[in-house]
C-alpha cells in the first residue's frame, strides 16, 4: 500500500456497468486513471476530482444500435480511443477472427466505433 492507502497494483481504469459496482470499486482507482460509468452522470456523491471520468448510458446507446448487450462493447470502443492503444484495424482482425457469427462481429464493430465517437464528441465538448 501506498501512504494514500491505495495499493500500488490498484487499477487505472473502473469500466462501471452499474452504480453498486461503482460505488465498491470507485475508491481502488488510481488517481489520475479513468472511470468509465454506464450511467447519464456521475452521482455526486462518487465524484473524485483525480480522476476522470465519461459517464454515459452505454447500454440505451447499445440499444439504439439493434441490441443492449453490446454496450460492453461500446465502453469498450470508448476505452480504446482513451487509451490509443491500437489500431481499429487490428481490433476488426481480432473480432473476426474470434467471433464465429457475422451478425455479431457487425454489430461489435459498429459498437466499438460508437464508443470512440463518443470518447471523441466529449472532448470537443468539454473544449466549448
Amino acid at each position: 500500500m501506498n501512504l494514500d492507502g491505495i495499493s500500488e497494483a490498484a487499477p487505472n481504469v473502473l469500466v462501471a456497468m452499474n452504480e453498486p459496482s461503482l460505488k465498491k470499486f470507485i475508491a481502488t482507482v488510481q488517481p489520475g486513471g479513468w472511470v468509465l460509468y454506464n450511467g447519464e452522470t456521475m452521482p455526486e456523491e462518487l465524484a473524485r476530482p483525480d480522476v476522470q471520468v465519461l459517464a454515459l448510458p452505454f447500454t440505451q446507446i447499445a440499444d439504439e444500435l439493434g441490441e443492449p448487450r453490446a454496450a460492453n462493447m461500446v465502453m469498450l470502443g470508448a476505452l480504446l480511443e482513451i487509451a490509443g492503444a491500437l489500431p481499429q484495424a487490428s481490433v476488426d482482425a481480432a473480432l473476426r477472427r474470434l467471433v464465429k457469427s457475422a451478425r455479431w462481429v457487425e454489430l461489435d464493430e459498429r459498437a466499438l466505433a460508437k464508443g470512440r465517437q463518443l470518447y471523441r464528441e466529449s472532448l470537443r465538448e468539454a473544449l466549448v
